[in-house]
Parts: structure tokens; C-alpha cells; sequence
């Protein structure tokens, strides 16, 4: 079954993003996206961005709309990645994007450090130590104050490393978190 999400804000705002049916896809509630968005307010605006896990693309479609300068969409899928690109072919947005097929863990992930902010929303199946590995994967491949905006199943916990917690929201099993990178 086809369906679409919308883009909340931006030049893209209200556009429609064409939703495959993938195992382990679960795009985001647009009212929890929201929220991270406006965690994150005017901080989006010329700054590289990463939508890793990246599934519908909507993360990092909604920041190129709301005007970061660039984002990097990597999945493990190649049909979730071949969908985001046909998406931002449609939208023509392809000048400000980079689109990779791959695991994040066996990526050299430079553009990573690179980014001032990363979305991560990994599928909720995963085991509970992919969150720990996860964290401390992102800690040794980003920069100082880099945000991080994860998305876990509820009452799921994890180990913080370096990053602090600015912001925590939950609504129905997901919990929408925004961190920052420490010093280490």
C-alpha cells in the first residue's frame, strides 16, 4: 500500500513524499517531526545535515526545505535509496544532496564530522545494544557540538557517552531525543 507524509515547512512546504512499502520502514508522525524541527529552529539554516537510517528521506528533506545547505541520506536499503532519489529528482533538489546504499558501521562516514546535525531514526526491531553501539559509533565520527536528533522506541534506555540530552518528547511508542556532543 502506497501512501505520502508532507513536508511541514519551508520553500517544500506541503509537498508530498511518496512512502514505499519496506520491512522495518516506519516513517516518523509528522507532529514528532515537527517538534524535533522546532527544537532544532534557525540552527538548521546553512548547515550540513546527515539523515542516516534515513527510510522516507523526510528528515532530511524537511531540512533542505527549511534551508540547510546540504544533507547526506544513507540507508542499508537500495530501493529505500533509490526512492529518495527519485524524490529529490522530483523535487530538484539534487544539487544540495549526496545519497548513499551502505551500513552505517562499514561506512568511512566522513561526512559525519562534517555535519552540524545528524537524524537518526534506526528501526525500533533492532536489539537494544545497537543504541549503545550507535552512540558510541557517532561519538568517535562527529564533531564537537554536533546535534543529534534520535529517535527510539519508548522506554527503551541508553547510554549517554559524550552527548547530553537538550530535549525529550514522547508520543505512542516513540521518544524523539535532541543531543549534544561534549568534549571527550
Amino acid at each position: 500500500m502506497k501512501h505520502s507524509i508532507r513536508i511541514i515547512s519551508g520553500n517544500l512546504r506541503n509537498r508530498r513524499i511518496n512512502v514505499i512499502d519496506r520491512p522495518l520502514l516506519r516513517p516518523t508522525k509528522e507532529r514528532l517531526r515537527e517538534t524535533v524541527f522546532n527544537w532544532i529552529g534557525g540552527t538548521i539554516v546553512g548547515s550540513k545535515v546527515a539523515d542516516i537510517f534515513a527510510g522516507t528521506g523526510a528528515y532530511g528533506i524537511e531540512s533542505i526545505s527549511r534551508g540547510a545547505q546540504s544533507c547526506t541520506f544513507l540507508d542499508i536499503d537500495p530501493l529505500i535509496t533509490k526512492n529518495i532519489t527519485k524524490i529529490i529528482n522530483q523535487l530538484k533538489i539534487n544539487q544540495s544532496v549526496e545519497i548513499l546504499t551502505g551500513d552505517l558501521f562499514l561506512q568511512k562516514a566522513s561526512f559525519l564530522k562534517k555535519s552540524k546535525i545528524i537524524f537518526a531514526d534506526p528501526p525500533f526491531s533492532y536489539h537494544k545494544s545497537f543504541k549503545k553501539n550507535l552512540i558510541q559509533f557517532l561519538e568517535k565520527k562527529t564533531s564537537k557540538n554536533c546535534l543529534l536528533a534520535l529517535e527510539f522506541e519508548t522506554n527503551r534506555e541508553f547510554e549517554l557517552g559524550s552527548w547530553k540530552i537538550l530535549r525529550h518528547t514522547t508520543a505512542g511508542n516513540s521518544s524523539a531525543y535532541l543531543l549534544e556532543r561534549s568534549e571527550t
